[in-house]
């Protein structure tokens, strides 16, 4: 009789689990760090036709931060990464403006009338992918 009833009761449990299980899949940039210290963050990319630079994000070690929430529409996104207590940083030959301070800037040119620096970031493929997550770790000697 028990056997019976959880028979009759398992498409039901099987539909619950399936439902609990499927929500909404995210789609993110994100940036996971994998060394043993907090690495600071800024991302490079287009949005409309505009070239953008964003940071700082303060990525503390073994975790990981959404730099760019909701799905990617760019193939390409630039990273710029720098773990100032051991002084090492990650970067690349595309320029962008950043500042010392939490900063947005629209453009990639005349970083000071904007009132910021060109560094160079590290271009990051992330082809056609919704979503993408990027693994920072510490440079080898």
């Amino acid at each position: 009789m028990k056997k019976r009833r959880f028979l009759s009761l398992l498409p039901v449990l099987v539909l619950g689990v399936m439902l609990a299980g499927a929500g909404h899949a995210r789609a993110d940039f994100k940036v996971c760090n994998k060394t043993p210290e907090r690495v600071a963050v800024a991302l490079g990319f287009r949005q409309q036709g505009q070239w953008l630079s964003q940071g700082w994000w303060n990525v503390e070690p073994s975790r990981c931060a959404t730099l760019l929430p909701g799905k990617l529409s760019e193939t390409k996104y630039y990273l710029y990464a720098d773990a100032k207590a051991h002084n090492w940083f990650m970067g690349g030959g595309f320029r962008f403006c950043v500042k010392n301070d939490e900063f947005k800037i629209i453009g990639n040119s005349n970083c000071p009338l904007q009132g910021g620096s060109p560094l160079g970031f590290r271009e990051v493929a992330v082809g056609k992918n919704a979503t993408f997550v990027y693994e920072i770790y510490e440079p080898t000697p």
